[in-house]
Formats: C-alpha cells, sequence, structure tokens
C-alpha cells in the first residue's frame, strides 16, 4: 500500500518526541539545531545588513543587551549562546531567532520602566526557549507529509486530477489557518514564560500587564494612520494581528495571572527612573539616511531634498530591507482623506521620470505633464548658520559625503491623473530625478478618496509639493532626527497641552498617550516622569 511507508515514518517521529525543558510538555522535532541555527544567522544577518546596530558601546546599547543578558541568564537555557543587540530600527518590534534576540531602537519610546523592556526580553526568551521555531518548522513539515499522504490516498482511490487539486488547495488553507493558530498560541506561551522569567530574575511579573496595555495604546494609534493612510496600506497593523493576540485579550490573560501592578511613589520607583533616564535623548523614527519626518516637512537626508508637508499630516515609514533604497514612506492628511505614497526607484539606462510615468500607469490616466518643482528657499534660521561636528557623519551616510555641490533651485518633473475602472477613488503621480549622485527616481503616488476630493485638494497639494527645496552635503548631514525627552509634570499640566507641543502633524494625543502609557481619559500627575519628543533643527 502506497501510504504503508508514510504511516510507518511517521509512527516513528512521533516516538523521537522530547520533553522541553521550558514548556514541562514534549515535543516533535523535524529539524536538526545546526538548521535551526542556519535559520538564526541568515534572519540576524539579513536584519543587520539593513539596519545596523544603534551606536554599539552607547549607554543605551549597553544598557538593553545587559539587561538581556541578565534575563537569559535565569532561563532553562542559559548554557546555550545567544547574542543580544539593540537594532537601529525606528519600528515598534521586538523579536528572537535561533541565538538572537533583537530590541528595536523604535519600541524603546512606548516603554515606561526597566520592569516593562524586562517583560519583552522574557517573552522574546520565552519564545527562544519553547523552541517555536523548531515547532513551526515540525508543524510546516508535518502539514506537507499529510498533504503528501492524501494525495497518495486519493490517487490510489481513482480519483481525478480535478478532486484532487481541490484537496490539496483545502489542506493549503487549512494549513495556513493551523499556522496562524498555533502562532498566537506560541505568544500566548512566551508571555507564561515570560512571567517566570521575571520572577526569577527579581522583576515584578506583573509588569507584563503594563506592557500589554503599552500595545493596546500603542495599537490605537497606529490604528488611526493605519485608516488615514487606506485599507490598501493595514500593512501597518499586519504584523501585531496575524502573530500576537488581541491587545484587550492579553491584558486581562496576564491580570488573571499576576493582578494590577503596583504603582510607587515616582522618587521611590527607581526601575523606572534607570529606564528613562537610559532612553532619553534617543533619535525617534527611522535612521537619518532614510529620512526625518517634522511637522510641516520630510527630509530625505540621502536625497538632499526637503519635501514640504501640508499641515495636519501624519506620516509612517516602512523599511525596504535595504540600507540604501528609500524604502517607502506613507503620508496622509486625515481631514481631507488624501494620502500618499512615496518611494524611489532606480535611473536606469533609457528610463526617465516621463516613460516610468507612461509604461506603469494603468490606460485610464491623462495625458502627461511637464511641470517644474523648486525655486524657494527658507527665510529665518537656516542650517548654513549652524556648525557641522564629527558627530555629525556617520559610517552609514557614508554616501552623503562624496561632494559639496551646489544644489539645483528647481528640477524637472513629470505628472499624470488616473484612475481605476469601478473606483472612486482617484490617483495622481509624480516623478522627478534626486539632483544627487544617487541616481534615482522620486515616484510621488498621490490618492484622493474620490473625484471631488480631487477638485477640491489637488490645485493646493500640488503647489506644497513643488515648492520642494535642495540641500549640498553640508546642509543635509545637519538635519537631525527628532529626539525623545523625559519632563516632570509640572501642576497644571495636562495630556491636552503636552500634546499639543509635539512636532508631528495629526493624531497627537493619541501618540502622547502611547508614548506615557496614558489610557482612555486619564490625566498627568504632578511630579511623575513623562516622555515628549523634540525638534532641535531650526
Amino acid at each position: 500500500m502506497p501510504l504503508r511507508p508514510l504511516l510507518l515514518a511517521c509512527a516513528a517521529l512521533l516516538a523521537g518526541c522530547t520533553q522541553n525543558p521550558a514548556t514541562g510538555s514534549r515535543m516533535l522535532t523535524l529539524s536538526t539545531q545546526a538548521e535551526q541555527r542556519k535559520i538564526g544567522d541568515a534572519t540576524a544577518q539579513s536584519h543587520l545588513k539593513a539596519e545596523g546596530l544603534y551606536r554599539p558601546g552607547s549607554a543605551a546599547a549597553a544598557y538593553v543587551t545587559g539587561l538581556c543578558n541578565q534575563v537569559y541568564a535565569v532561563t532553562e537555557a542559559a548554557a546555550e549562546a545567544v547574542q543580544c543587540n539593540l537594532s537601529d530600527d525606528g519600528s515598534f518590534n521586538a523579536f528572537a531567532t535561533p541565538g538572537y534576540l533583537f530590541v528595536h531602537r523604535g519600541l524603546l519610546p512606548f516603554l515606561s520602566s526597566e520592569d516593562e523592556l524586562a517583560a519583552v526580553l522574557g517573552h522574546e526568551a520565552g519564545h527562544l526557549t519553547a523552541r517555536h521555531v523548531a515547532r513551526s518548522l515540525t508543524q510546516a513539515r508535518a502539514a506537507q507529509l499529510i498533504l503528501m499522504g492524501g494525495a497518495v490516498a486519493l490517487g490510489a482511490g481513482g480519483a481525478d486530477p480535478l478532486t484532487m487539486q481541490t484537496a490539496g488547495n483545502m489542506g493549503n488553507t487549512a494549513g495556513q489557518l493551523g499556522m496562524a493558530r498555533f502562532s498566537r498560541s506560541h505568544e500566548t506561551e512566551a508571555d507564561a514564560i515570560a512571567r517566570r522569567y521575571l520572577q526569577k530574575a527579581g522583576y515584578n511579573p506583573a509588569a507584563g500587564v503594563s506592557m500589554a496595555r503599552n500595545m493596546l495604546n500603542y495599537g490605537n494609534y497606529a490604528a488611526l494612520q493605519t485608516a488615514a493612510f487606506g485599507a490598501e496600506d493595514d500593512s501597518l497593523l499586519d504584523g501585531v494581528k496575524s502573530s500576537h493576540p488581541a491587545s484587550p485579550e492579553r491584558v486581562a490573560a496576564a491580570l488573571a495571572e499576576t493582578g494590577e501592578p503596583q504603582s510607587l511613589p515616582p522618587l521611590q520607583d527607581l526601575v523606572r527612573q534607570r529606564y528613562l533616564n537610559a532612553i532619553n535623548g534617543l533619535p525617534w523614527g527611522p535612521q537619518r539616511r532614510y529620512g526625518i519626518a517634522r511637522k510641516t516637512e520630510l527630509v530625505l537626508t540621502r536625497q538632499r531634498i526637503v519635501l514640504p508637508l501640508p499641515e495636519g499630516t501624519t506620516t509612517h515609514y516602512l523599511s525596504s530591507g535595504h540600507p540604501r533604497n528609500l524604502g517607502t514612506w506613507l503620508i496622509a492628511h486625515p481631514h481631507s482623506g488624501v494620502s500618499i505614497r512615496l518611494t524611489s526607484l532606480p535611473m536606469q539606462s533609457g528610463s526617465n521620470p516621463a516613460s516610468i510615468i507612461e509604461k506603469s500607469l494603468p490606460t485610464l490616466r491623462s495625458k502627461t505633464e511637464r511641470i517644474t518643482l523648486g525655486g524657494t528657499q527658507p527665510s529665518g534660521t537656516t542650517l548654513d548658520d549652524l556648525a557641522l561636528t564629527e558627530s555629525d557623519t556617520t559610517p552609514e551616510e557614508a554616501d552623503l559625503a562624496e561632494d559639496d555641490l551646489a544644489p539645483p533651485t528647481e528640477v524637472i518633473g513629470y505628472t499624470a491623473t488616473h484612475r481605476f475602472l469601478n473606483s472612486p477613488k482617484r490617483w495622481r503621480t509624480v516623478a522627478f530625478g534626486a539632483p544627487t549622485h544617487t541616481n534615482e527616481m522620486l515616484i510621488f503616488t498621490i490618492i484622493y478618496p474620490s473625484e471631488e476630493a480631487m477638485q477640491q485638494e489637488d490645485a493646493n497639494l500640488m503647489a506644497v509639493l513643488k515648492n520642494v527645496r535642495f540641500l549640498t552635503r553640508t546642509q543635509a548631514l545637519k538635519y537631525k532626527p527628532l529626539e525623545l525627552y523625559t519632563f516632570h509634570a509640572a501642576a497644571g499640566d495636562s495630556v491636552a497641552r503636552q500634546a499639543s507641543k509635539l512636532p508631528v502633524g495629526a493624531f497627537q494625543e493619541e501618540l502622547f498617550r502611547a508614548l506615557n502609557n496614558i489610557p482612555g481619559t486619564a490625566e498627568m500627575q504632578p511630579g511623575q516622569i513623562y516622555k515628549t519628543l523634540l525638534d532641535l533643527n531650526p
């Protein structure tokens, strides 16, 4: 019988189950430790190539990696080598892969104490000690065996090809759902393991409650951004939705295990103060080479361009995973419903902005127009008034140091409007060559929610975009990312007042609450330490 060897192989594998010390349960592994480590090495190297480490040797990096090693030392796998890293990735995330544990720089502003960071590290360590990568590999390979068995059975039974294809599709769908379900269970299991590690490391296990509430507050802010960028840009929340339990469920589960975390008076909460001191002055957003989003402009330092933004916009950066690729900037104006995607393409032989528009847009487009961008200069204090210091140049930005030629005052670009059948939305694409050695084209895709919105907003928005400014290398290097700073609340301070000072164009209160884990309508407490963002550029 064709199935017999397959079933015997499965039975032999089941007999090889071993007990996992971290979970206490027996687990089947269909991959070797060498295979798992190879996956870990590849994942780590890919991430480091794209984002790098955040200022190795700095106080912040030493603090995070030191705490990571401290937490990992109490795990069942403490004897196994693991490399702790603070990556220079501005996104809200942390992850573990065999042999490595990464905390993104962009996660730190949304945590409020050392206990909460320890909870994150314990959670990621739980993924490693519970062998979740190995279990995911086993599940995927087991699903393949089942599908192979189903195909063999159908073939032996004389099933027609269409029936076999349908069964295969059903199996693939079931496998995908199972992977999502198990991924959720892995997250829940890692939370439970983290509570044990926190207690062993001398931290409050109830910090998992605060950590989950931070995720909930961040999720509220990110959901508003996602809605503003449009349904097609739901990738902002895809990672959280697919791999983490819903935040209210996560808070409830943590509360059931530990109860409410006990708050201490500000002057006695030493672990909170220690954490806030460590992250004070941390850069906000992606690395400078990918761009700096200010309240009313987006500065592309590598391309040496300053793009004005309409009042009331929100921005979000999506990495391409390649250090010399701009990635994608999402820009939205919630009041009007207009959103913009900014990306770049290499300027290849025979291509130009006009040809890109004509080749890539659908047939329902207007005639491509030639436009002039630039020609304006800033007033008041400028970057030329500031001194360039040694620390303004980083190794990652060496490509900015190639020349310091005078930039053009204006460039020629091309634009066209277009639409898709049966869609109420209207699109405008603007393309022009970046006037620097990067040899790339910048592509703006403006999305209007309707024909009416386009008629109302297009002229004003195009007038704003045409006022781009071009920088010298020295000017570009003088721009600094926004920075995170801490302050003590004074009597009469309020969320609304402090949120209005944030150098962002939209969703200021939601961001301030997310930064400081202030839920609902709760208010600031005098004497307590809070976080804010500062823009130190002129």
